[in-house]
């Protein structure tokens, strides 16, 4: 963690931060992606950018799904996630306690996928923008990110029907 000294664009120092560790409960839900589909993008696609670009896509959509400010939630994608075994993607409520934002994400699972499905195949642009897989608070800076690659485990994600948690 840390931020960046800037001059207009030009970056002229990146400076980190020693802030003491922050731990707090709270709610989310999980996507669990077939090892498969990593075979198959393998060589073709950035797999982690995908995953990364994937999440990013559905905190964005979130808000039109639960009532809620993007600023509600926060995201994380993991190529493999040991305590699962597969890769997932995780979106959790970014603020202590639990005040039902992934619960109702959850109950409406299959419609918000379908947005997303939807929202990356309909946007124009080449490799990702804010209107879909960009993100303004991405603490990595959008890197690394695939917008192709999460087009294409939602393609998988539709015809193959992967286990979804």
């Amino acid at each position: 963690m840390g931020y960046k000294v800037k001059k207009g664009d030009e970056v002229l120092a990146y400076r980190e931060l020693n802030l003491p560790h922050l731990e707090f409960t709270s709610a989310g839900i999980w996507i669990e992606i077939d090892e498969e589909v990593e075979r198959v993008v393998s060589g073709e696609f950035d797999y982690p950018g995908g995953l990364h670009a994937l999440e990013h896509l559905l905190v964005g959509l979130a808000p039109l799904v639960a009532s809620c400010d993007r600023g509600d939630l926060g995201g994380r994608a993991y190529p493999l996630y040991p305590q699962i075994g597969k890769p997932c993607i995780f979106i959790f409520e970014a603020f202590p306690g639990n005040v039902g934002i992934v619960e109702n994400l959850y109950s409406r699972i299959e419609e918000f996928l379908e947005m997303a499905f939807i929202r990356i195949k309909e946007c124009h642009c080449h490799s990702g923008c804010p209107s879909c897989v960009l993100s303004p608070k991405c603490g990595s800076n959008n890197q690394p990110m695939d917008k192709h690659c999460a087009r294409f485990i939602l393609d998988l994600l539709f015809e193959r029907q992967l286990r979804l948690r």
